[in-house]
This record gives structure tokens, sequence and C-alpha cells, in this order.
């Protein structure tokens, strides 16, 4: 890759100075922070998602325990 590729000469001489390689360094760092968020959201969810799942087993044992015929003994 070339640097006009990545647009990290901002005043377009060819050379990169020490304003460019800084704001690309913090753009560096901007995405690696960005990355490392995006990453915990996904395992967020995928918690939140294997909760639901669990909640919804859950419920529907208790709905099938709670639907069970009640059986009445006649002589008593």
């Amino acid at each position: 890759m070339y640097v006009a590729d990545l647009e990290l000469d901002l005043d377009g001489d060819g050379i990169l100075d020490k304003k460019e390689i800084l704001h690309a360094v913090t753009h560096l760092t901007t995405q690696t922070k960005t990355n490392t968020n995006f990453k915990k959201l996904v395992w967020l969810l995928c918690g939140f998602s294997i909760f639901l799942v669990a909640s919804l087993f859950g419920s529907s044992l208790t709905a099938a325990r709670l639907t069970k015929d009640t059986v009445i003994d006649p002589i008593s």
C-alpha cells in the first residue's frame, strides 16, 4: 500500500510529517478502541441471547408443570 492509497498525506506533498503521523496514529488508536468496544458488545449480545434462550426453556418447563391434569381421588 502506498501513502496516497491510505490517504495519510494530508497536504499532498508526498512526505509524512509529524502532524500527519500523529493523525495516523490517533486514527489507529481510535479504530482499535472502537473495534474493542464492538467485540465487547457482540459478547454482551451473545450472553444476553443465551440468557433469553434459558429463560424461554425454563418458562416452558414451568408452563408444562402448571398445566398438568389434576387427579382427584373419588373415594375421599
